[in-house]
């Protein structure tokens, strides 16, 4: 064999082998002196040792098991609690959505649609899900007690003071509520924390003021009562202003001095008068106004009659019963200024506002020295969105008696 058919079948032999062996054909054999680094293939001996390094890796990884990657783990159960977190977020703010949407709409039912019904029923449902929703508590209170239910309001004030004990409005429904159940004293009591409370709204003040003048006039003897600081009672000397108690802006209870009044003949009208107030007391309203009709018919010439009857009304929240005598006692003596500013006052508690401007508005073209008179007109033009009349007014009660200062 010469030299070439040699060189030949040796390049043929070896091509084999190398390929057996799953190599590159021996052209390809320069790519392995290309220099590391270079962008293509490394050298043989790097190759190895780099798959070599990963088979070790891999044989740590696999005999360590789970505790060869803890971090993953860690990461997970990390974020397992922020999950839980931002559901509950969810959630709550949808229950508050909910919640608002609900009230409002309650709300848009008695305000707007006078459709006490379904405002209850609103509520109730709202309730139901939220009992600890204060405003459903204080709007509940109010349906309740323009439908004349006091027990079922007092329950519904005495929810929200539960969950609010320290916001004023609270305390001020409290006080109409346990007025609205004869317990003026204690009504007394909630007022004055509301007027403390929040200084600056006028119908606090006003309320606290009111109840204040009606409990002067519930002293047996008709003495007039002042406070202490402490809230007990101190007498003072007789003022003998029957038709004071018909200045209130808030429901007070029926009088309970009323047994201490000296008995007259049948058909008197003190006895009359006392026979009415007793009839409020039991919840017989209409007994009560015959009574109070006869006590006026019995003399017809003396407007204090129907000026105390009205109060006794007012006491009993029953703003209507006391319109309707009053309204007729102001065509009777029209030049009354007491007459017309308790009118002026049933009306207001009535939430009849422009007759209550009305009303008032005479009382004080008959006397100009009353400073309750122009308390009151304050807290009506107040109601009727008349802010700087009412602050005119305001001012003039105070400038007249310092007793009625509404600070602003």
């Amino acid at each position: 064999m010469n030299a070439a058919a040699l060189e030949h079948n040796t390049a043929k032999h070896t091509g084999r082998e190398l390929t057996a062996r799953g190599l590159s054909q021996l052209p390809y054999q320069r790519k392995w002196d290309c220099p590391l680094g270079s962008g293509r293939l490394s050298a043989p001996g790097h190759w190895i040792k780099s798959l070599s390094a990963a088979a070790i890796a891999l044989s740590l990884t696999l005999s360590l098991g789970c505790s060869g990657v803890p971090l993953l783990s860690k990461s997970a159960a990390n974020a397992t609690p922020s999950i839980h977190k931002r559901k509950e977020e969810q959630v709550r703010r949808f229950e508050e959505v909910r919640d608002r949407t609900e009230y409002q709409a309650a709300q848009t039912r008695w305000t707007q649609q006078h459709d006490a019904k379904g405002c209850r029923e609103g509520l109730e449902k709202l309730l139901a899900r939220n009992p600890r929703h204060r405003d459903a508590h204080l709007l509940m209170t109010e349906v309740l007690l323009e439908q004349e239910d006091s027990q079922a309001a007092y329950a519904h004030a005495k929810a929200a003071l539960d969950i609010a004990p320290n916001d004023a409005e609270v305390q001020y429904t409290m006080g109409v509520a346990t007025d609205a159940l004869g317990q003026s004293a204690d009504a007394l009591g909630y007022f004055e924390r509301a007027a403390k409370m929040d200084p600056r709204n006028e119908t606090f003040a006003a309320a606290y003021q009111s109840a204040q003048e009606m409990v002067r006039e519930q002293m047996p003897g008709d003495r007039s009562v002042t406070l202490d600081r402490g809230g007990k009672n101190r007498s003072a000397e007789p003022h003998g202003e029957v038709q004071q108690a018909g200045y209130a802006t808030t429901a007070v209870a029926a009088d309970s001095s009323a047994g201490n009044n000296p008995a007259g003949p049948a058909g008197d009208p003190a006895d009359l008068l006392r026979k009415g107030q007793d009839a409020l007391a039991a919840d017989s309203p209409q007994v009560a106004i015959d009574c109070f009709r006869q006590a006026v018919a019995a003399k017809p010439d003396n407007p204090q009659i129907p000026l105390s009857a009205a109060a006794a009304a007012l006491r009993a929240n029953r703003p209507e019963m006391a319109v309707e005598l009053l309204a007729a006692a102001a065509k009777q003596f029209p030049t009354c200024a007491a007459i017309h500013r308790m009118l002026g006052a049933a009306y207001y508690r009535a939430g009849d506002y422009p007759s209550s401007q009305l009303a008032l508005q005479q009382a004080l073209s008959l006397d100009k020295s009353s400073a309750l008179s122009y308390l009151l007109m304050g807290c009506t033009l107040a109601k009727l969105g008349q802010q700087q009349a009412a602050e005119n007014h305001f001012r003039q009660a105070r400038t007249l008696d310092p007793r009625y200062t509404v600070t602003r």
